[in-house]
């Protein structure tokens, strides 16, 4: 009977839910095995900061629905969002040529009073 226990990764499918989470969601695996994620392979939640994912035992053979409702919220977003690997990042803005810096010169008597109190010190 335990050859027939997994585990499965359930999130909470919204709006809010994030890429990482909808492509994971559904997922069973055994016990040792970890998740397949976009952020990499997890054997838990969470996968990013403010996730609201879970892992729960899964009977082989039960109905696993959460795999259609989180394609059918990835259907729902723009296609964009469907998968990070493909979203052009816009280009880095040009860093703007500015005049260089000048440094301040530090007049030589400060230079000769430190040297000199150097030298003072026993």
């Amino acid at each position: 009977m335990a050859n027939l226990i997994m585990k499965q990764w359930v999130s909470e499918i919204d709006e809010r839910t994030t890429i990482v989470c909808l492509n994971a969601a559904g997922q069973t695996r055994k016990p040792d095995q970890p998740f397949d994620t976009l952020n990499g392979p997890f054997d838990a939640p969470p996968a990013h900061v403010h996730c609201r994912a879970l892992v729960s035992p899964y009977l082989i053979g039960a109905v696993n629905t959460l795999r259609d409702k989180a394609n059918a919220e990835l259907q729902n977003r723009p296609l964009s969002q469907r998968d990070p690997r493909k979203m052009k990042m816009p280009p880095k803005p040009k860093p703007k040529a500015t005049a260089p810096k000048r440094r301040r010169k530090v007049s030589n008597w400060r230079r000769i009073v430190s040297r000199i109190r150097r030298r003072r010190r026993p």
